[in-house]
C-alpha cells in the first residue's frame, strides 16, 4: 500500500501534465492557452513524472514486479484524468447552454 499511493500520485500528475499539453484538454481545464513553449514544457514534465513513477516502482519492488505495478497504475491514473476532463467539459457545456 505504501508503494502504491506515491506511485499513483506520480502517475496522475504525469497524465495530467500530458493532458494539459494538448490544446483541447488545456482549454477545458485551464481556460487559457499559454503557447507552444508551455505545451512542450508540460509534455516534458509529464513524461519525467511517468518515468519517475516507473523508477520508483522498480526501486521499491524489483524490476519485473515494478514494471507490472507501474503499468497497472497507468490505467486508473488515465481513467481518473479522463474523468476529470470529461466532467469539466460537461459542466462547461452545460453552463454555456443553460446560462
Amino acid at each position: 500500500m505504501l508503494t502504491a499511493l506515491p506511485l499513483f500520485g506520480l502517475s496522475v500528475l504525469g497524465m495530467m501534465a500530458i493532458a494539459l499539453a494538448m490544446e483541447r484538454h488545456h482549454d477545458v481545464l485551464a481556460r487559457r492557452w499559454r503557447g507552444r513553449r508551455a505545451r512542450c514544457l508540460l509534455r516534458l514534465v509529464g513524461w519525467v513524472l511517468l518515468g519517475s513513477a516507473l523508477l520508483y516502482a522498480v526501486d521499491r519492488v524489483g524490476r519485473v514486479q515494478g514494471l507490472i505495478l507501474w503499468l497497472g497504475m497507468l490505467t486508473p491514473s488515465a481513467v481518473g484524468v479522463v474523468g476529470l476532463i470529461a466532467g469539466r467539459h460537461a459542466r462547461a457545456t452545460h453552463r454555456a447552454t443553460h446560462g
